[in-house]
């Protein structure tokens, strides 16, 4: 399915330390949304970096491979949406950023709850496998945004600029 998009978006992929699934496909589907431009940080993962920059060679026009990166907050900033694992400190940083997020999934055992409190507060969303990535993309994207323009102020009322401040003085 290819989703019809006037307005540019920017997407960032996030890998993690355990990864984020097949960050290839992920891109691939990514690709199939008009206007779409792809970020991914591979993080220390040179395997990863390596292999998606030969397979995407041909579409660097709007894929851009990343190894670590000491200014994620900055990445965070410049894109519309992140796809990150549940990860509690990347989701943190994303809500801080106003970043819109979709979860790929979660680790066993740690991360099942992180689901249930970005839906809970309206902060992200899900990638259902049984409904598809791609339809997941158009749920933020039809009625011109609506969705992740909603998320976005969601996490701007959310967000606790002074937490890390708080949790030093405790």
């Amino acid at each position: 399915k290819q989703i019809k998009n006037k307005k540019n978006i920017d997407f960032l992929l996030m890998s993690g330390g355990e990864g984020s699934g097949d960050m290839g496909s992920i891109v691939e589907k990514l690709l199939r949304i008009d206007n779409s431009r792809i970020s991914v940080i591979a993080g220390r993962n040179s395997k990863l970096k390596e292999v998606l920059e030969l397979k995407f060679k041909d579409r660097m026009d709007r894929v851009t491979i990343y190894g670590f990166v000491k200014d994620v907050e900055n990445l965070m900033m410049t894109h519309d949406v992140g796809i990150v694992r549940g990860s509690p400190n990347v989701l943190m940083e994303c809500i801080t950023c106003t970043l819109p997020v979709i979860i790929t999934g979660t680790l066993p055992g740690q991360e099942e709850g992180n689901i249930d409190f970005i839906l809970g507060n309206r902060l992200g969303l899900l990638w259902h496998k049984k409904h598809g990535f791609i339809n997941t993309i158009d749920r933020l994207l039809r009625k011109n945004r609506e969705r992740l323009i909603e998320i976005k102020k969601n996490q701007l009322a959310f967000r606790d600029l002074e937490a890390a401040k708080e949790i030093v003085d405790e």
